[in-house]
């Protein structure tokens, strides 16, 4: 059966090209997902910075393209790119912000590029944060708590 969210979900126009954060005078940041993330924290994130000004990317992790991200509680969300698209993983960003839920923390910490974006982020003593078991399982670990 299939949830009027997930119908409104599927029916979104399919984007053309990626949103990478490109406005110098708005903050930026980038929300990766993958599945088996938490849809609550993951929306709260984009909600909250979206409502604040913020242009934000949510990507997502070990889905091909920008297919819909199978979340926590059978939720879909899409996301506005793949984290390998051209340009995601070299944007400048003002924060990186994950959600947890499991397996998606799990999912998220299996990723090479990010973990590597993520370390890079902290190099420039640039924001990044997590929600409920991504810090243990993200940032515990690999030099990033």
């Amino acid at each position: 059966m299939i949830t009027a969210l997930q119908t409104l979900t599927m029916l979104s126009a399919p984007r053309s090209m990626p949103i990478v954060c490109t406005a110098p005078s708005m903050p930026c940041a980038l929300v990766p997902i993958a599945p088996g993330s938490e849809e609550l924290e993951a929306t709260a994130i984009v909600n909250v910075l979206r409502r604040a000004g913020w242009s934000v990317t949510l990507a997502s992790v070990g889905v091909p393209g920008m297919d819909p991200v199978s979340c926590a509680r059978n939720q879909l969300l899409v996301p506005d790119a793949a984290i390998e698209a051209p340009g995601i993983l070299d944007s400048d960003y003002d924060a990186i912000l994950l959600p947890g839920g499991m397996p998606g923390a799990s999912n998220l910490a299996a990723s090479s590029p990010l973990l590597e974006r993520l370390r890079r982020q902290a190099a420039e003593k640039k924001w990044y944060g997590a929600i409920c078991a991504a810090p243990a399982v993200v940032f515990a670990g690999k030099s990033l708590l």
